[in-house]
């Protein structure tokens, strides 16, 4: 009894720690993201830097989470030259491009600050166990041995057949090859994953997880060789996360810092020859670049393209309808039907920015600060959803939805939130609420059957 009236006072005063904290950071990165604060460049990096540490310490009893917002934070670390040591941001001068830079860490701060909102008094302290695997208990689905060999011998096949590309590991002409085998890829690996996620939660036998972790394996290794090593990436977090294994902080810090110089490592050898020094970033003129640089850039480039006009309300309003869409039609049907190229595409091809650019960004182009709102609270939503412990097929759906996107963070937060964020996690949530509800009604058949035949 006094036990129980512990943890809902504890409860109720981690509640009360979630609003009075992270409900006037929200009102406050609102004011920063709507571009009121870009004159005030220090407080522009410090307070958001500030939001992310407090993130990364109240998520630390849910090291996927933790990985994602550490991954964020980088952003911080590589906004250091532009903001310090007046370094301009790749193409656009320090003093133009400043301004707007501060307010692409704004949005991103308020898309923590709302997201905290909602996970804060639902984070745990007591998991023993792998919260994420917690997590794909609570799914229910059917431990199938048939469904199981089904899914992962489709893996196996489109991995031999379909997954194709020449080896730029360590090659002279590796990157040319990466950009050859990019331009042929048909995406067919990141679909993969929707079947790996599902496969997984399937699991029932130790021969079954042995035989998982060997495809995904092979999976991984094969697509680091082609060069296409962001999906490398969420395979290996995949099978981190399906190990069960529970991180403490300091073990989540020391694995993303390992895990980050791995990725870069990567990105480098498909040059062939390289320089160690380059692992962070590279020097090109008086530029750096780097893949979180050139986030950055395109970030600043979309927000100074609004303010110049060049992005008009128009062009805004069609990048919310394509995000719309995209939650269910893949990129290439769409910008065929809208004639033109995604946003992202059409910024490279016009020499504006080398592509992709901030979640946060790209959710307040669609629909302002009010955008970033609604997408951090479905996220946040998700979560509370996923931790709750019901069974609906809504609750399972945003269960699947939200775990997906633990594992495709790496391109939805700097890249594209509408295949990513939206649509792939939304092929796994739908797939995995049919397999529960085909389990559902077989049962209900065979207990009439038995019933009548009593």
């Amino acid at each position: 009894m006094m036990s129980n009236l512990r943890k809902s006072k504890d409860r109720t005063g981690v509640c009360r720690t979630s609003v009075f904290l992270w409900f006037p950071l929200s009102v406050v990165s609102v004011i920063g993201s709507s571009g009121l604060l870009n004159s005030f460049l220090y407080f522009g990096w410090v307070t958001p830097a500030i939001i992310n540490v407090l993130a990364i310490y109240h998520s630390r009893q849910f090291p996927p989470l933790t990985i994602i917002l550490l991954f964020k934070i980088l952003f911080l670390i590589y906004a250091i030259p532009h903001f310090f040591f007046d370094i301009s941001i790749v193409n656009i001068p320090v003093q133009d491009g400043l301004p707007y830079l501060t307010q692409a860490l704004w949005n991103a701060a308020l898309f923590i600050s709302v997201f905290m909102i909602w996970t804060t008094n639902v984070l745990r302290s007591d998991w023993q166990a792998s919260p994420f695997m917690q997590i794909i208990f609570k799914l229910r689905l059917p431990k199938s041995s048939i469904i199981f060999n089904l899914l992962i011998t489709t893996n196996l096949v489109a991995i031999f057949f379909g997954i194709r590309g020449s080896i730029v590991l360590g090659v002279e002409d590796g990157y040319d090859s990466y950009v050859e085998n990019l331009q042929s890829a048909s995406g067919l690996q990141e679909y993969l994953l929707v079947l790996f996620i599902i496969t997984g939660a399937l699991i029932k036998t130790r021969l079954q997880k042995l035989l998982w972790y060997i495809v995904l394996a092979i999976f991984v290794v094969k697509l680091s060789l082609v060069g296409l090593r962001i999906v490398a990436l969420m395979g290996l977090l995949l099978g981190l996360w399906f190990s069960g294994i529970n991180f403490k902080l300091k073990q989540t810090l020391t694995l993303f810092a390992f895990g980050f110089l791995l990725m870069s490592l990567l990105g480098l050898l498909k040059a062939g020859s390289f320089d160690i020094s380059d692992i962070l970033f590279e020097l090109h003129g008086d530029n750096l670049v780097s893949h979180h640089s050139n986030v950055l850039w395109a970030s600043t480039a979309m927000l100074q393209l609004i303010d110049g006009g060049v992005i008009e309300i128009s062009r805004r309003l069609d990048l919310l309808s394509y995000f719309l869409l995209n939650t269910v039609i893949p990129s290439g049907i769409l910008q065929g039907q809208f004639g033109q190229p995604y946003l992202g595409s059409w910024l490279q091809e016009n020499g504006y920015t080398s592509g992709g650019g901030h979640a946060a960004t790209y959710a307040y182009l669609a629909g302002g600060s009010l955008g970033i709102v609604l997408v951090a609270s479905l996220w946040g939503f998700a979560f509370k959803i996923a931790l709750s412990n019901s069974t609906t097929a809504i609750a399972q759906f945003f269960r699947c939805w939200f775990l997906m996107t633990l594992i495709t963070f790496p391109r939805w937060i700097s890249y594209d939130i509408g295949n990513f964020f939206f649509r792939l996690p939304i092929y796994a949530s739908l797939l995995a609420v049919l397999i529960i509800m085909i389990d559902q009604s077989t049962s209900r058949t065979s207990l009439k059957y038995a019933y009548i035949n009593r």
